[in-house]
């Protein structure tokens, strides 16, 4: 109960209701500031005031997501969707209730709504990605089917997708933790399984860092601060953006390493300890193989610093020569 109530305070204060001046726009203001002029009788709440919502535009179709706005401006279920085809210059609708997200892993995971500000609306292929705000560092996606009805949802965030369908997305932190380590994965909607693909079990420079916290580790001063002092569990953080190669079916990106958590930070160049250590990391997902550089030998090991390139078919087999087994 105190969780849900701390998750609530947390959304009222990061994520107002009435923020950017939504407050006072009805669907059919969204609608026309969107060139979508088209049979708008044939849409519902077209003079109600929304709030909370994503739109997705292109040359096929125009997709929606709102919330109705409420009396005390509270965001609440139903999750309302709307869709225009451009071609046959039809609407389809759908309403969601109740949306629930798991937000551990393990056989018994633990359950949250799945209800916050749309922050982005994407397709790719025959799906829909809605990105739904808890607050800055986590949030939910449902992912829909071409007639919006609900196919899964996923904890965190979107990244990437590739053309195949596949979406790469990032696993939420927590927002009053002290340390947040990232986490990515790979989700695929076809058999609906999400693998992680980072951090790997077995890493060298995870390992070799981990060591160096752990000598680090000064328990008076955990204990003072309420610092949890796990070696194992540090502060990384993925640079956006993450590169996606569809040709070789690869992706890279650069993490950085911090000893928030276990030093202060105005203490760190006193202990001969750098604030930061930057990686890249190159995965190829068929056949599945990864790689991983200190971001500083990238370039003189490769001539290029550029992920981009690092992923063309020629540069790979060069990157991924010796790679470890996913």
């Amino acid at each position: 109960m105190r969780r849900a109530a701390l998750s609530l305070l947390l959304l009222v204060l990061l994520f107002p209701v009435c923020a950017g001046g939504q407050q006072s726009q009805t669907l059919g203001d969204v609608l026309r500031q969107n060139s979508v002029a088209i049979h708008l009788s044939s849409v519902s709440h077209l003079d109600e005031a929304i709030t909370g919502y994503a739109t997705l535009n292109n040359e096929r179709e125009f997709v929606i997501a709102y919330y109705l706005v409420t009396p005390r401006n509270e965001l609440r279920f139903p999750l309302m969707l709307a869709r225009f085809d451009k071609r046959s210059n039809r609407w389809i609708e759908s309403s969601l209730d109740g949306l629930k997200v798991n937000t551990s892993e393990g056989p018994a995971p633990t359950q949250q709504d799945c209800i916050g500000p749309a922050a982005r609306l994407e397709g790719n292929g025959d799906w829909y990605y809605l990105g739904l705000n808890w607050n800055p560092s986590a949030g939910c996606m449902v992912v829909l089917s071409h007639y919006l009805s609900v196919h899964q949802t996923l904890a965190g965030r979107s990244a990437a997708m590739f053309k195949s369908g596949l979406l790469v997305y990032e696993g939420n932190m927590a927002p009053l933790a002290v340390v947040h380590p990232a986490t990515l994965y790979v989700y695929d909607p076809v058999s609906r399984v999400s693998q992680k693909i980072y951090p790997q079990k077995h890493d060298p420079y995870r390992k070799e860092f981990s060591g160096r916290l752990a000598r680090l580790v000064d328990r008076i001063q955990c204990r003072v601060n309420q610092w949890t002092c796990d070696p194992n569990e540090f502060d990384s953080s993925i640079a956006e953006p993450i590169e996606i190669n569809d040709q070789t079916h690869s992706l890279a990106f650069r993490v950085v390493f911090g000893t928030q958590g276990f030093i202060p930070r105005e203490e760190a160049p006193e202990s001969g300890e750098e604030a930061v250590d930057r990686f890249v990391y190159v995965y190829q997902l068929s056949p599945p193989r990864w790689q991983e550089f200190p971001a500083d030998d990238v370039e003189r090991s490769f001539g290029t610093d550029s992920l981009k390139e690092l992923l063309t078919p020629r540069k790979l087999r060069r990157v991924l020569a010796g790679g470890r087994s996913q």
